[in-house]
């Protein structure tokens, strides 16, 4: 009887579930969050300054909160510890930065600094003198590099079709910018094309569910804290050990 009961309420639930799908067009849709939630997460960030050498200027970078999906699905390669994209020759994130103004510090004059259409900028210098400003834009195929004056904002690409490098982006790609001569890093002319990734496994694949194999330094982790010996998950302290040792040997 419990059975039956049991049966007609899942039949039951099961019948307002598909009612309610039918009826509501906006169920198989991602849900949305309150709209105060959706602007407290779109808010802008705070521009970041950067001084000049001279310290009569200072450029304020805008950059945009979140990477965008098609940056996250970009392949990374793994190499040294740094995450390379490599249809970029650059870091698989980067900083995102859209937009550039120059405020001098005297009487808080502003110049936009024109930049790309589609501008994801980053690795932003002033030369020595702060008559110029060097930065990179990354698009889906390369690295430019682009330098502007500091006075008019005006800015160029220089690099044509030379393929700039910048594996880390902790690492400035323009040592001293606007010396003579400019110091960046490059994509080797001679460098061969990435080999292709196989289609077929390398060795033959035994059909049934295989378990992880488990890892000597995970069998057995020493802990300097509470000075423990791990073995297979069984936590057994240095003294019981040592009296295990003894019964063993102890035994005819």
């Amino acid at each position: 009887m419990r059975k039956a009961h049991f049966a007609f309420a899942a039949l039951v639930l099961l019948a307002l579930t598909t009612i309610g799908f039918a009826q509501s067009g906006d169920a198989l849709r991602y849900q949305q969050p309150p709209k105060e939630i959706i602007e407290a997460f779109d808010a802008q960030p705070l521009p970041a300054a950067i001084l000049s050498p001279t310290k009569q200027l200072m450029a304020l970078t805008y950059r945009r909160p979140y990477p965008t999906i098609a940056e996250l699905s970009q392949p990374i390669l793994r190499l040294a510890g740094a995450r390379v994209n490599p249809n970029t020759n650059g870091p698989q994130r980067t900083a995102n930065i859209y937009a550039i103004t120059l405020r001098k510090i005297a009487d808080g004059s502003e110049t936009k600094v024109t930049v790309p259409a589609q501008a994801n900028l980053s690795n932003i210098h002033f030369s020595p003198d702060g008559s110029h400003l060097s930065f990179l834009n990354t698009k889906t195929n390369g690295i430019e590099l682009w330098i502007a004056e500091t006075a008019t904002g005006r800015s160029k690409m220089i690099t044509g079709t030379d393929r700039l490098s910048t594996p880390r982006p902790e690492i400035p790609v323009i040592g001293c910018a606007m010396a003579r001569p400019l110091v960046c890093t490059m994509v080797a002319s001679l460098r061969v094309p990435a080999p292709a990734v196989p289609t077929v496994p390398d060795r033959p694949e035994r059909p049934g569910k295989h378990g992880r194999r488990p890892r000597r330094q995970l069998l057995m982790k020493t802990c300097s804290r509470r000075r423990t010996m791990t073995l297979s998950s069984n936590t057994i302290s240095p003294v019981s050990w040592r009296r295990s040792i003894l019964r063993l040997a102890a035994r005819p």
